[in-house]
Formats: C-alpha cells, sequence, structure tokens
C-alpha cells in the first residue's frame, strides 16, 4: 500500500479546506463495505466539541481518503478514515445541528457565544468566525492499494476506538461478508454478485425499522443475519462472539485474497467452511415467510430482536419438518397468542415474588443450543397434536424438495439453467419442474428430487403449464 500526506493541498494546488470539502461534498464516498454507520449524528455533544475544537484553532487528526474514478469517469473519493468527522463538518454546514456555546471577545466586546446554526454564523458581527471554520485546514493521506488493504488499514485506525464486534467482522472480504451487508444494508462489495438490494423486513425508516422493534445501529441487522446464517449452518456451539467471528473469518479462506494479518489474528486451524450461497438462500425463504406474516397485521411493536429470532427459529424448523403455512394471518396470531399469553406475569406469580415468567426467562436471546430449543419448543409442542390450530400443513416429506436439493441439482447440471444453458448464479436459481404441478399427481406433477429442474425466474415463467421436455425441443429443435 502506497500513501503520501497532503497537508492541505490537493492534487491541483487547491487548499484542502473545510471549505473545499463542501464543494466537492458529492464526490465523496463514505458508504464503503468496511465502514461503520454514522453515528456522530447520534451525539450532539461531540459534534459540537468538534466544531469547538475548529472554531479555537485545533488540529483534527488524519483523514484517509482514497482517489477512484467511477464508471462516467468522475474523481470519487472514497473515505476510508474520517467519515465521522467530514459528515459532521457538512452536516453543520447544512444546519443539522447548533454551534458549541463558549466565551469570545471581539471588537464587540466580551460575550457568551453559540448555540446557534451556521446560518446564523455567517451574519456580520460572526463573519470572522465563518472564516476561521471555512478556510480550516485540513491535513489528509492519501492511499493507493487493494480493496483489502483499504479494509485493514481501516481495522488499524479503529480497533481502538469503540467499535463493535460486528463493525470489526465487518472489515472481512468474503462471499459471508458481502451477502449479510447487501441484505441488511444494501452495500454493494466489489468483486461480489450481489446487488445491494436490502430485504424488505429490513427496511428502515428515519433510522427506526418498520416492520422490527429495533434499530439498525451500529450493523445490529449484520448481526442478526449472521446469527440466522450459524442457526442455518450448525448451532451445536450456539451464537455468542466466538462462534460468530469465527464463521466470518473462516469464510475468507474460501477466497483467494490477500489476507492481512491483522484480519485473522488469533484464528487457529479453521475447520469449516460457511458456503453462504445455500445458506443465503435459506435464510432469505425464511425472511420472506417472516416478511409475509408480518404484513397481515400491526405487530411491528412486539417484534423486538428475541421475539424476531423466536419467530424465525420456529419457521425454519417447520420447514425442516416439512410443515407448510397456508393460512399466514392465523399463524402469526398463533404465535403472538403464545409470546403475549406466556410473556404476561399472572396475579398468583407476582404474589409469589416473581419478576418474570419462566417463559420470558427461558427465551431471552439465550446463546447455547440448549436455549434455542427451549425457545423452540414453546410453540411447536401445541401444533403436534392439532396442526390446523395454526393455520399449517404437514406436508410428506417425500414430497418436498428442499434449498439443499436444489443446490446439489445446481453443482450437478454445471450452475447453469437447465432450460436456455446459460449461466445461473445459485441466489437467481429457481424450483422448476420437469412435469408441472398443474399436470396432477397421475402424471408425475409432485415436487420430489426426480421432477426438479434448476431454471432462470423467467425461464420458468415462461415455461408455463408446458412440460420441460416438450418446451426445450421448442427451443433447441433435434435436427
Amino acid at each position: 500500500m502506497n500513501s503520501k500526506l497532503i497537508v492541505g493541498e490537493t492534487e491541483d494546488q487547491r487548499p484542502y479546506t473545510i471549505d473545499y470539502i463542501y464543494t466537492i461534498r458529492k464526490a465523496l464516498m463514505f458508504d464503503a463495505e468496511y465502514q461503520r454507520d454514522y453515528v456522530a449524528n447520534t451525539n450532539k455533544r461531540w459534534q459540537q466539541d468538534l466544531i469547538r475544537t475548529i472554531l479555537s484553532g485545533g488540529i483534527l487528526p488524519l483523514i484517509y481518503l482514497r482517489r477512484n474514478i467511477d464508471d462516467k469517469g468522475n474523481v470519487i473519493y472514497e473515505v476510508v478514515d474520517g467519515q465521522q468527522r467530514l459528515r459532521t463538518l457538512i452536516d453543520f454546514i447544512d444546519g443539522k445541528f447548533k454551534s458549541p456555546s463558549f466565551e469570545i471577545s471581539d471588537q464587540y466586546g466580551s460575550r457568551n457565544f453559540g448555540n446557534i446554526l451556521y446560518d446564523e454564523l455567517r451574519a456580520k458581527e460572526y463573519d470572522w468566525l465563518t472564516d476561521i471554520f471555512l478556510n480550516h485546514t485540513l491535513a489528509m493521506v492519501e492511499v493507493e492499494g487493494t480493496d483489502w488493504e483499504m479494509a485493514d488499514l481501516f481495522f488499524k485506525l479503529n480497533n481502538l476506538n469503540d467499535m463493535k464486534a460486528q463493525e470489526i467482522r465487518n472489515c472481512t472480504r468474503s462471499d459471508l461478508a458481502a451477502w449479510v451487508r447487501s441484505t441488511s444494508r444494501g452495500i454493494t462489495s466489489r468483486g461480489f454478485n450481489y446487488n445491494g438490494s436490502i430485504h424488505p423486513l429490513l427496511e428502515v425508516n428515519n433510522n427506526k425499522g418498520v416492520y422490527v422493534n429495533f434499530t439498525p445501529a451500529r450493523q445490529s441487522y449484520d448481526e442478526l443475519l449472521t446469527q440466522l446464517l450459524i442457526y442455518e449452518e450448525d448451532i451445536s456451539n450456539g451464537i455468542a462472539r466466538g462462534v460468530l467471528d469465527k464463521l466470518y473469518y473462516e469464510s475468507v479462506f474460501k477466497h483467494a485474497y490477500g489476507i492481512a494479518d491483522t484480519m485473522v489474528e488469533g484464528l487457529k486451524n479453521p475447520t469449516s467452511i460457511a458456503d453462504t450461497k445455500p445458506l443465503g438462500k435459506i435464510v432469505k425463504t425464511n425472511l420472506d415467510t417472516i416478511f409475509k406474516l408480518l404484513k397481515t397485521g400491526n405487530y411491528r411493536k412486539y417484534m423486538v430482536r428475541n421475539v424476531l429470532y423466536n419467530l424465525y427459529m420456529v419457521v425454519t424448523e417447520l420447514r425442516r419438518a416439512s410443515v407448510q403455512i397456508k393460512d399466514y394471518d392465523k399463524f402469526i396470531k398463533y404465535f403472538m397468542d403464545i409470546h403475549i399469553k406466556e410473556k404476561t406475569l399472572p396475579n398468583w406469580m407476582k404474589q409469589l415474588g416473581m419478576g418474570e415468567t419462566p417463559y420470558s426467562n427461558l427465551t431471552r436471546l439465550g446463546k447455547t443450543e440448549e436455549h434455542l430449543k427451549l425457545r423452540t419448543d414453546y410453540f411447536l409442542k401445541p401444533l403436534v397434536d392439532d396442526p390446523d390450530v395454526a393455520g399449517v400443513v404437514i406436508k410428506d416429506p417425500k414430497r418436498v424438495v428442499s434449498d439443499e436439493d436444489l443446490y446439489e441439482r445446481w453443482r450437478k447440471v454445471g450452475e447453469v439453467c437447465e432450460l436456455c444453458e446459460e449461466s445461473l448464479s445459485y441466489a437467481d436459481a429457481v424450483k422448476g419442474h420437469d412435469i408441472p404441478h398443474s399436470h396432477g399427481i397421475k402424471k408425475g406433477g409432485v415436487s420430489t428430487k426426480k421432477n426438479l429442474r434448476v431454471l432462470h425466474n423467467e425461464c420458468n415463467q415462461k415455461m408455463g403449464d408446458t412440460a420441460f421436455s416438450k418446451y426445450k425441443k421448442t427451443i433447441f429443435p433435434t435436427p
């Protein structure tokens, strides 16, 4: 990695002032894949202290940039370190918070100054302060290197700060890391085939979940998705921090990247590699189901983290047991009724001095496999005797095609669509059939591995009710 210190001077000899930074603000890239969320805007005192430092003639720490060229030939400045500072400066000029309060002395005398917006600061009697602020010179370091080196540099510069565990994991580059940040925050990672599309269940409005009742702050949705991947792969060791770390860092070894020492420090003898693509598709399928369930009513206020995790586990176990949800409204009411009923503390428990119900005690976000099994049992046991109570149907497991079956078939046919024979990513693969369901069970229209075909979604739709072998002959007729 190469770097050069630029103290207040750009490549074209212009001073690197706050005024210049504001001028090029649209060319600043703050959302590099390894970056943390913008959290300074939640701490007004920190923001005001930063402004006070500048107005009093102080010096800010170094800011690290990587110069890139976008597809249109425009210069883009990737902010490797200094995001919180630069965005705070821009927010102050945009009037998103007020200046700090302190005493000043000038030709108008000595008086308390501050607690005003930037536009008020530009008033005639404060114009000299505006000049101090806008003309403040920033010390910038321009760096050159690979994406891995940028992630490693960010880690080195920030590891001593208050970084959350998931923010540290986010510094890695792997298929798993790319899928998680794409699904939770819509971040596109260079070199990975994910389009940065946030799952609708994790949609956010004004920094609050639309369907879930906990915020995405500090990459909490990323951590949730990582825990769900663990639940699908191997829950025997629970979902504690060390387990999540191991999943992330082992996933790195799937790819031929130059791995910086700081990224894998402490990792010894990796034993398994998380194959994110099939796991990711399974998680997405379950999230799709939960999204449909929550859309049937106003359940947001109940969907705190542990309740959402409970719901995910129940949906997963139903899928594994070949149980299909037929009535979404009935099922979510069943789930919420049990949750609310078992959580409510009755009078007799209060008289015994109990502060919470056994359900509340056992269904916190437990980290071990035992805790997780206890939680699912609350919801699954009643379905054994009466599946209809929750609007579910138990299917014949021999007539069910799993995501694992789809992945196995996709690899077997060479990772192509069996109809058009074009390349097909697993993320885009759908379960098609040789003989469609509409032909009836007697004619073979069933969901079995034998009847499975791996297709593009568009190809599957074009087939309609035509048998696969018959339709393919219209595309590739026999000579």
